[in-house]
């Protein structure tokens, strides 16, 4: 899937990473994040994360680095 909202935030470079900070909020909220990048030779700590939540079908738009996507 191509996405064309955020086409320069989205690329890493060669021994990069892309890691996303989830802003706390209410279940009522509209998700909010932002998209941060860092090295493999010297990253910093993050806590991981992996989920599913329901059908794949069922999507909403969230915010990232103050843009909307959907």
């Amino acid at each position: 899937m191509k996405n064309t909202a955020y086409p320069s935030i989205l690329r890493a470079g060669p021994g990069e990473i892309r890691l996303i900070r989830i802003h706390p909020g209410r279940w009522s909220n509209q998700i909010r994040c932002d998209l941060l990048h860092d090295t493999l030779s010297s990253p910093h700590p993050y806590p991981a994360l992996s989920y599913v939540w329901g059908s794949p079908k069922s999507t909403c738009p969230i915010i990232l680095s103050s843009q909307v996507s959907t």
